[in-house]
C-alpha cells in the first residue's frame, strides 16, 4: 500500500474538509501556517459529497486496526475453540476464514 497521511484524520474547521495533525508534504512556512489556520490541520481531503466525510473518517481512522484484526481471523489466530469434531462448527469457522482472506485479498493485501 502506498504511504498516505497518518491517521486519525478529523474533520476539519471550513466545509466538509478532512485534516491531520501530522504533515506529510513539505511546503513554505507561510503557506502551512496558513492551512493549519484557515483549515484547522493539515489539509487531507476538501472536495467530497458532504454526506461522505464521516465514512470516510471512519473508514482510514479504522483501516489499520481492522486489517490486523482480519488478518488474526484469516489464519486463526483469535478463535477461543479449536477444530472440533462438530462439522458445523468446523464448517462456519472455516468460512469466517474464508470470508477475512477474500476481504484482505479486495484490500490488496497478502497474508
Amino acid at each position: 500500500m502506498n504511504k498516505h497521511t497518518p491517521t486519525p484524520w478529523r474533520a476539519g474547521k471550513v466545509g466538509d474538509c478532512i485534516v491531520s495533525d501530522q504533515q506529510v508534504r513539505i511546503g513554505r512556512i507561510e503557506e502551512v501556517r496558513s492551512e493549519i489556520d484557515y483549515y484547522g490541520g493539515y489539509i487531507v481531503a476538501e472536495s467530497m459529497a458532504p454526506e461522505n466525510r464521516d465514512f470516510i473518517l471512519t473508514a482510514c481512522n479504522s483501516h489499520e486496526a481492522l486489517v490486523e484484526a482480519l488478518k488474526r481471523i484469516a489464519s486463526g489466530q483469535c478463535f477461543v475453540y479449536p477444530r472440533t469434531l462438530d462439522p458445523v462448527k468446523d464448517e462456519e469457522l472455516i468460512a469466517r476464514m474464508n470470508y477475512a482472506r477474500d476481504a484482505l485479498k479486495l484490500a490488496g493485501i497478502q497474508i
